[in-house]
Order: structure tokens, then sequence, then C-alpha cells
């Protein structure tokens, strides 16, 4: 199954954060992907929040969640004075990939499409 990943980068006009804003699929496969978008963000911010905001996601694994976590956790140049916040919604989207059942139509869109 193609699970893209999309994030926009988004400064703040007043300076006080960068927001990764992630749409698309976050999965388990995926998630390392967002490590050199943070490390380029931590360094073009010098010292301001970066937020991932997961909360646009169309479908989010949560074990991916929890390891992105830990990698942000494990960054070097995550310290108090640079933090990174991590949104996530209440509710973890699931994939609306099409569950194929024998002899039946897909249920949902792909994941994949748009």
């Amino acid at each position: 199954m193609d699970h893209k990943l999309r994030v926009l980068v988004r400064l703040d006009i007043d300076c006080t954060a960068a927001v990764l804003a992630v749409s698309g699929c976050l999965t388990n496969d995926n998630y390392p992907s967002l490590s050199p978008l943070v490390v380029r963000t931590l360094a073009l911010v010098d010292g301001l929040c970066v937020v991932i905001d997961l909360r646009d996601a169309m479908h989010i694994d949560l074990p991916a969640v929890d390891m992105l976590a830990r990698m942000v956790a494990d960054f070097p140049t995550a310290a108090p004075h640079m933090p990174v916040v991590i949104l996530r919604p209440d509710v973890m989207p699931e994939c609306p990939v099409p569950i194929a059942l024998e002899g039946l139509p897909p249920l949902t869109a792909s994941c994949a499409s748009g």
C-alpha cells in the first residue's frame, strides 16, 4: 500500500514557533523521514519551539507516534531552549485504504489518491 507522508513547514509571523504540519499518512515505515525535517527546522529557527502537528493527518499508526516521540527525545539538539512538541488528535484516524473482502468491492478510497 502506498502511504504518502506530506509535510508543510510553516514559520509563524510573530516568530514564536515553527510548525511541521503533517497530512497524509504517518506510518511505522515513514515516520523516520520526519527526522531530517525536524533537525533542519531546529537549525533554521535557532531556539524557537518546533511543533510537529499531526492533527490533520489522514491516517496515523499509534506506534509511529510513540516512536516519533522517542526519536525526538533522542535528538542531540533537543534541549530546553529548543523544544520539540508533538500535537496529536484525540482519536487516531484509521487508514481509509480499501479492505479487500472476497468478492466484494473496496469499502473506501485509497490513502494514495489525491
